[in-house]
């Protein structure tokens, strides 16, 4: 029998550049396209699939939303991840949440298969309104998805994740020359859950 492979899954932060095999990438693209939806095709989740190539595209999707309202820090998984799927819904018409939490669930596990590390990334703030257009041009541009969608409210990271213990607060310098703060350090306090026989 296979050893437990989520017995020691971390929440990484940040990642290292380490690039994701394309048969993992693949098999990813798979299970979006074959996960199960419960209430239709108007409400499925919509994931925007970002490699390596998009560092300005995760930048413009992740600075001015995945930040920790209670540190204030920015979440930096999304960013150096060299795989991500950010997943958003209509801007009328919301998605299912539990359709993306399915997939998302679907994806760790064939993630930790491979031996890579896998990351669900939901803290976020509301943008001002000028970063919200931002956001959308950006969708636009990148993914030609013409319809307005709502800004990401998760991003599922792959790659190889590392932590710096000893981090509490450092500076990422994006492209366009500006910083942000953010911290290695992974949140290990957590509400085990029950299971009942």
């Amino acid at each position: 029998m296979q050893e437990n492979i989520l017995k020691n899954r971390k929440n990484y932060k940040f990642y290292t550049d380490a690039p994701v095999p394309k048969e993992l990438e693949h098999r990813l693209d798979a299970i979006i396209n074959s996960c199960p939806v419960q209430r239709g095709q108007t409400t499925i989740a919509r994931f925007l699939k970002c490699t390596q190539d998009d560092l300005d595209v995760k930048e413009t999707l992740s600075r001015w939303v995945f930040k920790n309202d209670r540190t204030g820090y920015n979440e930096l998984a999304p960013i150096t991840a060299p795989l991500v799927y950010f997943v958003c819904s209509g801007k009328y018409q919301p998605c299912d949440d539990k359709h993306a939490y399915l997939t998302g669930g679907a994806m760790l596990v064939e993630t930790m298969r491979f031996g890579y590390d896998f990351s669900f990334i939901g803290c976020t703030e509301e943008p001002i309104r000028h970063y919200k257009k931002v956001i959308q041009k950006c969708i636009t541009n990148r993914f030609g998805i013409k319809k307005p969608l709502s800004q990401p409210y998760l991003a599922l990271c792959i790659g190889k994740g590392e932590e710096d213990k000893s981090s509490f607060r450092s500076e990422y310098k994006l492209l366009d020359g500006s910083k942000i703060q953010y911290s290695k350090k992974i949140n290990k306090d957590r509400i085990a859950p029950k299971l009942f026989t």
